[in-house]
């Protein structure tokens, strides 16, 4: 599957929930990077972000401020919400 815009990705709703995402980017911050990115299906660019440390953390409060803004896709194009469990 290609990339998706930014309209896909808002289109479809992802099985995945937001809060969790976002505990494990918050984790992420204290050493262990690329949680959430494992966490959404996202397995080679999770790796990349433990093997960077999330690219020196730029990529991880990148991620972080996509979860909060609820545009943060998971490996299947669809948008995490935070209302899900």
């Amino acid at each position: 599957m290609g990339l998706l815009s930014k309209e896909d990705c808002a289109a479809v709703v992802s099985s995945r929930c937001a809060w969790v995402a976002f505990v494990f980017v918050l984790v992420g911050l204290f050493g262990i990077c690329g949680l959430q990115r494992l966490y959404v299906g996202r397995v080679c660019t999770g790796i990349l972000q433990l093997l960077t440390l999330g690219l020196f953390g730029v990529w991880q409060v990148s991620d972080m401020v996509q979860i909060l803004l609820g545009v943060f896709c998971d490996a299947q194009g669809g948008r995490l919400e935070w209302g899900r469990r």
